[in-house]
């Protein structure tokens, strides 16, 4: 095969693979944009502190600090339910406020960035960075 042959079907076939792949989302992609903002801290941090706080969080948990891991935690409600893609915005925004002071009642506190916030906020924090880590 000559070699111009070689390098013209060799990127046909990775453009082929790769272009239907480019615009696609993942399930619960609609639902991790609402689990991700902390909605307090966003009242008074703007999107890069709280990029990295969660970049911070991170750093001090990797173990924790993955998509998939974080996903998991913040879906989870505070009776074992699981939140889904389903769940009204407003009841979402319920149960996470409702995560985060029983995070402060209970003293599950972590210090990130010079922030002291509740574990349910770090988590928030650490998914956002995640997902928006070169858009802000």
């Amino acid at each position: 095969m000559k070699r111009r042959n070689f390098i013209f079907l060799s990127a046909f076939t990775a453009a082929t693979v790769t272009l239907p792949f480019i615009n696609c989302k993942r399930p619960g992609d609609e639902l991790d944009k609402k689990l991700a903002l902390p909605e307090i801290l966003s009242q008074i941090c703007d999107e890069k502190t709280i990029r990295e706080i969660g970049m911070a969080y991170g750093n001090a948990h990797p173990d924790k600090y993955k998509l998939d891991m974080l996903e998991k935690q913040l879906r989870k409600e505070m009776e074992g339910n699981t939140i889904s893609s389903s769940t009204e915005p407003a009841k979402i925004m319920t149960i996470l406020k409702n995560k985060v002071q029983a995070d402060f009642n209970t003293g599950n506190t972590v210090v990130a960035k010079g922030w002291v916030i509740s574990e349910q906020e770090a988590l928030q924090c650490a998914l956002f960075s995640l997902l928006y880590n070169n858009k802000i």
